[in-house]
């Protein structure tokens, strides 16, 4: 399973959703999203954006861990 670490990583850089939204060209509303683990249908160019913004790698936003048996 997917494991979402973008706030993290927004709390790293000390950049806030709004400043990743305005950086990246995403909406507010696409970023929260992203925040809250809603990766479903994620484009590869909505994840180039957001590592564009941060300076990072993919990894650095979702992580993979194993299901919770």
């Amino acid at each position: 399973m997917m494991k979402p670490a973008l706030e993290e990583t927004l709390a790293k850089a000390g950049m806030t959703a709004d400043a990743l939204a305005e950086a990246s060209g995403l909406s507010p509303e696409a970023v929260r999203r992203l925040c809250s683990g809603d990766y479903a249908n994620i484009r590869v160019s909505t994840l180039g954006a957001v590592c564009g913004a941060l300076e990072c790698q993919p990894g650095d936003i979702l992580r993979w861990a194993p299901d919770s048996e």
